[in-house]
């Protein structure tokens, strides 16, 4: 049984961390096959990855695979991105049968979206989707956070606290501790720790305070087996 510790929702790294509850997440088709990570991880078909038809329906098998193990806890990342040279259409089909598959397994969502938000909320719609969401180092504005409010929805932020665009300190003033979590991505230079000082600072409430808020966030999230 895990006490209140930092909470990494979201982690290219696969080295654990004392104190660290780290979500790893595995980009199926890109990373090679990371076996000695024993903890908990995300795992989905990263939009940039996303090249044909014909690889992303072999890709979205291996994701169906690990979908028993009780280690899985999040599908993704996965969305959208019109940024990337990638093909816009297989992404689309690859999203779709991703939000199927959470449905099916009831996982909550990690979500990529870059110059996209309002196909992935078509889409949502489109599939009925009732599930969770975690908006991975999330840049949208509060008209967005809104949209996204429709559902249960938690926004992820990193390094981008450390030099925030005006419009991004507003939205991350603006959520509810209960709607957050932080994460350390694909970065090496901070810590989760600095980036913990950093989100307590922007919101004038304790280090503590913080820790204790993610820590139930998580529990919410992944109350449906894994014994926190």
């Amino acid at each position: 049984m895990y006490g209140p510790i930092l909470v990494d929702i979201h982690s290219h790294n696969p080295v654990e961390s004392e104190n660290i509850f780290k979500v790893f997440n595995h980009r199926i088709g890109f990373d090679p096959e990371t076996k000695a990570w024993q903890g908990y991880f995300s795992a989905g078909h990263h939009p940039w990855d996303v090249k044909n038809l014909d690889e992303t329906k072999k890709n979205l098998k291996l994701l169906e695979n690990m979908a028993a193990s009780p280690k899985f806890i999040f599908i993704g990342e996965t969305g959208l991105d019109r940024h990337r040279d990638a093909n816009f259409e297989a992404q689309l089909v690859s999203f779709e049968a991703h939000l199927e598959l959470a449905k099916q397994y009831k996982k909550p969502l990690i979500l990529h979206a870059v110059k996209a938000h309002s196909d992935i909320l078509h889409l949502l719609k489109k599939h009925h989707y009732r599930g969770i969401l975690i908006l991975h180092d999330f840049s949208g504005n509060t008209e967005t956070v809104k949209q996204y409010q429709q559902y249960e929805t938690y926004f992820s932020f990193g390094q981008s606290l450390f030099n925030p665009r005006p419009k991004l300190g507003e939205v991350f003033q603006s959520l509810s501790l209960d709607e957050i979590f932080l994460e350390t991505d694909d970065q090496c230079h901070l810590t989760l720790g600095e980036i913990y000082q950093r989100a307590s600072e922007l919101r004038a409430c304790s280090f503590d305070e913080l820790k204790q808020t993610l820590w139930k966030n998580l529990q919410r999230v992944v109350l449906s087996g894994t014994g926190l």
